[in-house]
């Protein structure tokens, strides 16, 4: 029989303020006021909206005051523990796939395993852009495979919006190419995998 891996669990925590894409146009045009003569700003805001329309954007969800990003991703990691009837002692490795973080050493990886209390897990972190999921399926499918672990978790925690947000959009044309940014919301998602004999391919 191959070696393949079993999804468990899959969770998410969402924050609390649900962002319409006239709210991100009114934000655009405050943020220019000071910057951006009137009639730019609003060629501006035209590209933005016809590009949100086109992309099927209406809604995300972006935290609001006081709410922090570390709550939610370890509310996520419990949740898909729960739900995948797993204990944290059952975790062998814990993979922190998100780009962003609040730190670089240690890992955030380091800091969940302790907030998650997966006591007899190792971890790290795995950065590639957007990809960082999949590359965590990836290498999880490969530790297990060779027998090092039996039980992983994939964590992922992006609340970036308003740290790349930039402080005014200058030209039609310079939105024409980070007009996808504002589509972006904010989460936090967690995945439970296993390894388990199986005559089926990966």
């Amino acid at each position: 029989p191959c070696r393949t891996v079993k999804f468990l669990s899959f969770a998410h925590a969402l924050p609390s303020a649900r962002i319409s894409n006239q709210a991100l146009l009114e934000r655009l045009r405050r943020r220019n006021a000071d910057h951006v003569a009137h009639a730019t700003t609003d060629a501006v805001c035209d590209v933005l909206a016809q590009q949100l329309d086109r992309a099927g954007a209406v809604t995300r969800f972006h935290a609001a005051p006081g709410e922090r990003a570390f709550d939610f991703a370890v509310s996520a990691g419990r949740r898909a523990l729960a739900s995948a009837g797993v204990d944290a002692s059952q975790i062998d490795l814990l993979l922190y796939v998100g780009v962003g973080r609040g730190l670089i050493e240690p890992a955030m990886a380091n800091v969940f395993q302790h907030a998650l209390g997966l006591v007899n897990a190792t971890c790290f972190d795995i950065v590639d852009a957007c990809a960082s999921w999949l590359r965590g399926v990836d290498v999880a499918r490969h530790m297990m495979a060779s027998g090092a672990c039996r039980r992983v978790l994939i964590l992922n925690c992006e609340f970036n919006f308003h740290a790349y947000e930039p402080a005014f959009v200058p030209s039609a044309d310079v939105m024409a190419t980070m007009w996808a940014g504002y589509t972006v919301g904010e989460a936090a998602t967690a995945t439970v995998l296993s390894n388990e004999e199986s005559n089926a391919p990966f």
